[in-house]
Formats: structure tokens, sequence, C-alpha cells
């Protein structure tokens, strides 16, 4: 049998006490909010990653064994669809620590 602090505590549990728990709906709200927010700084970074786009192929030509190597177009559109991929592939890669960070917040608040 339960005492009556007992019953207080799961009254309060149950209906969502501020802090305590969040409803199905609540989290799903806050997990859009923060694939939304992550989307943002992926494109942002994608952004910044297309300006220094040909900074970063430049460095990877560097590399001694690719020395000899000379890049070639097939198609008029390859080269700007390697820039387009390097740039998002580096915008996603600087985004990184952010999406980390905000995926633990969102974990944490559900294991509360």
């Amino acid at each position: 049998m339960k005492n009556n602090k007992e019953k207080e505590n799961d009254t309060n549990v149950s209906e969502g006490a501020p802090g305590l728990s969040m409803s199905f709906f609540e989290h799903l709200e806050e997990l859009r909010a923060r694939l939304l927010v992550s989307l943002f700084f992926g494109a942002f970074f994608s952004a910044a990653g297309w300006y220094f786009s040909t900074q970063i192929i430049s460095y990877f030509k560097a590399f001694p064994y690719l020395q000899n190597v000379k890049l070639i177009m097939i198609r008029p559109t390859e080269a700007f669809y390697v820039r387009m991929k390097i740039a998002v592939f580096a915008g996603f890669i600087a985004a990184i620590p952010i999406n980390n960070i905000r995926t633990d917040c969102f974990c944490a608040t559900g294991a509360l």
C-alpha cells in the first residue's frame, strides 16, 4: 500500500510536471527543432566550404605522391560537381562538433 507521499510523486511524474518528464510529442518537437538547427549549421558550413574548396583541392594536389597527377574533366559540369561535393563534405565535417553537442543534449533530456 502506498502512502500519500508516494501517491503524490506518482501523480507529478505521470502528469508531466515541469522538468520531470516530457510527452512523446514534446520529444518529437524537440527532435525536429534540433534537426533543423543541425541542418542549418551543415548548410552554413557547406557555404563556407564552397569558399575554401579551391584551397582544399590545392591542398590535396600538393601531396608528394600526387605531384605528377593532372586532374581532367570528362564532362563540362564535372569541375562544378567536384567542388560542390568537397564543399558539402567539408561543411558537414566542420558541423560535427555542434551536432554532437546537440545530440548529447537531446539524449540527456530523454534520459532524465
